[in-house]
């Protein structure tokens, strides 16, 4: 998910970056070893695998989540993630994550490393328990489970209750 440029964009705002990841395929494996691990240091440390308890306690503490993804994500959930724990996101505009992250509220968006290293300086001006509130509001269970049952009462009434079958 863009992790060689969110070291650089770290970097390049002058602060540390702490990645945990799990790497299961030998290409993950390998990619860490020949793009990822040559540019680690004091500044930028890899923590391995983390489990759920430590990912909660990292990202709650940490300034902002830098997800610079270079793919069009449908849905991050790693974001969503940051947010409950009252973490700005910061991240380009690919995807999924114009509709996870509101503009100067949640995060910031933008294309480039430069313009997301400016937009990592600038996060303190965001209010962390907004952050939180924001996505309970947007993403809580509930509010989800609501979203599919009205879309899903929505095809019914489209179809007359009819059964649609696909074409495969």
């Amino acid at each position: 998910k863009g992790v060689v440029e969110a070291i650089a964009i770290a970097r390049s705002a002058g602060l540390p970056l702490l990645m945990g990841a799990t790497m299961s395929s030998g290409r993950e494996i390998s990619y860490f070893h020949d793009a990822v691990e040559p540019l680690l240091g004091e500044d930028c440390r890899y923590l391995g695998e983390v489990d759920q308890t430590e990912k909660r306690g990292l990202l709650a503490g940490a300034r902002c989540l830098i997800n610079p993804i270079t793919w069009d994500e449908p849905f991050g959930m790693v974001m969503l993630e940051s947010l409950a724990s009252g973490t700005p996101v910061v991240a380009r505009r690919r995807g999924s994550t114009p509709e996870i992250i509101e503009e100067g509220v949640t995060g910031f968006l933008g294309e480039s490393d430069e313009e997301l290293a400016i937009a990592v300086s600038r996060v303190g001006e965001l209010d962390r328990e907004r952050c939180r509130d924001e996505v309970t509001k947007r993403f809580s269970a509930a509010v989800m489970a609501d979203a599919h049952l009205a879309l899903y009462r929505n095809e019914i009434e489209h179809t007359g209750g009819e059964r649609v079958h696909s074409k495969d």
